[in-house]
């Protein structure tokens, strides 16, 4: 697998764990905050795996629901 195929594969599965924490914290696609939230909650818990992104997502999140 090339560099770009490897950094294309992560950026799907970036984007599909993104769609799935909307999903599961009840934050529509739309939301205008959403991809700002899910970026803070990466930068935070990324060098620990998805697990560590989506508990700061799931304490990120109250900030921006309606």
């Amino acid at each position: 697998m090339t560099w770009k195929e490897r950094k294309a594969e992560s950026r799907r599965l970036m984007d599909e764990h993104r769609t799935k924490m909307a999903e599961k914290y009840g934050v529509p696609e739309s939301h205008p905050k959403l991809d700002k939230c899910y970026k803070l909650a990466w930068e935070y818990g990324h060098s620990a795996g998805f697990q560590e992104v989506e508990h700061y997502f799931a304490d990120f999140v109250e900030l921006i629901r309606d």
